[in-house]
């Protein structure tokens, strides 16, 4: 067994008081509790945001 664990490049939260997060477009927030949801930004109750991540259009055909 090995130690070593799959990573893939990974995002950053951003801080809505230093990059303003757009509005009518959903996002990945980080709520004050900690947990991850995907909806649009609401001006309470989040920490934090991230831009969802892009889907390849390879994956996309996948997907059906």
């Amino acid at each position: 067994m090995t130690d070593r664990v799959a990573t893939a490049p990974t995002s950053t939260w951003l801080d809505p008081a230093e990059h303003r997060p757009p509005r009518g477009t959903r996002m990945l927030l980080l709520t004050r509790w900690g947990i991850a949801v995907i909806v649009e930004w609401v001006d309470d109750g989040y920490a934090a945001w991230a831009p969802l991540p892009k889907v390849p259009k390879r994956i996309k055909a996948r997907m059906g």
